[in-house]
Order: C-alpha cells, then sequence, then structure tokens
C-alpha cells in the first residue's frame, strides 16, 4: 500500500462524513415534507457509505501496524555450525533483524552487556552478589597425572 492510496481512503472517509453532516442540517432546513425525506435518505445513505469507509480504512491500518509482540519459539541466541553466533531481534519499528558475530565478537558483546547490566543493576541499588547464585568449591587443580589419571607429585624438576 502507498501512502497515496491511504491518503485516498481519508479522504473519501472524510467526505462521507461531511456529505452526512451537511444532509442531516439540509433535512431540518428543508421547507416541505418531501424535501425533508429527499435529505434523510441522503443522510442515511452517506452515512452508510461513511461506515464501510471507516471499517475498509481501519482493516487496511490494521493490516499496516505490527503484531503485538510475542515470544520467539526458536532461541533468541543461537550458536551455528560455522562457528558464528545468531543473534535474533527486532528494530525500533518491530522488524526482525538478524546479526551474525564472530565467536570473539559475541564475546566480546556478552563481556560488555553483562558489564552494562552490573552497573545499571547498582545504579537502582540492586547489588549483584545477591542475584547470583553461590561459586561451589572446585577441587584443587593439578597440573600432572600418573599413569591411572589419578594426581600425582611432580617429580621433573621443573618449577
Amino acid at each position: 500500500m502507498t501512502a497515496e492510496h491511504l491518503l485516498r481512503g481519508i479522504r473519501q472517509l472524510c467526505e462521507a462524513v461531511t456529505n452526512a453532516h451537511l444532509a442531516h442540517v439540509a433535512t431540518g432546513d428543508a421547507p416541505t415534507e418531501a424535501e425533508q425525506a429527499h435529505y434523510q435518505a441522503r443522510a442515511d445513505y452517506w452515512n452508510h457509505t461513511a461506515s464501510i469507509r471507516y471499517r475498509d480504512l481501519a482493516e487496511t491500518v490494521t493490516g499496516l501496524l505490527p503484531e503485538p509482540t510475542r515470544l520467539e519459539r526458536f532461541m533468541p541466541i543461537r550458536p551455528l555450525a560455522n562457528g558464528t553466533v545468531e543473534l535474533h531481534a527486532h528494530d525500533r519499528r518491530a522488524r526482525p533483524v538478524v546479526v551474525q558475530l564472530t565467536g570473539a565478537q559475541a564475546l566480546t558483546l556478552s563481556t560488555h552487556l553483562a558489564a552494562y547490566a552490573a552497573i545499571s543493576l547498582d545504579r537502582t541499588g540492586t547489588k549483584i552478589h545477591d542475584l547470583l547464585p553461590p561459586i561451589k568449591a572446585a577441587p584443587p587443580f593439578t597440573t600432572s597425572t600418573n599413569g591411572g589419571g589419578s594426581p600425582a607429585e611432580d617429580t621433573s624438576g621443573r618449577p
């Protein structure tokens, strides 16, 4: 649909409403009953025409507007087999946008996003440590193992 088509529909609606109003005024000013009936019939016609044009215009405008936001059935962020990360979003006009990032770009973006989220939470008085789950203690890290895969002392003499 073009802007001209939409404006033509609006003009036609305004014309029908104006003609209906003028016919109603003329009905009250008509000197004879025959003229009153004539103008009343014209008012009814233009009221009906205005109703049809309004309904058509409302359907057209409703069709142009985006639907309400709804939950996506897929992951908004997903890793692809080629090593990139796909980010699904919507622009300010609710049009879908897909951004492909390299692994490094996705990691950088997520780090910045986490940092800005922490700053935003801090500004509202929310402390991050209250929101995050506790970190569990991990077993000690060793650099060498004996043949069985269990930790052993490093006797190579290297630091």
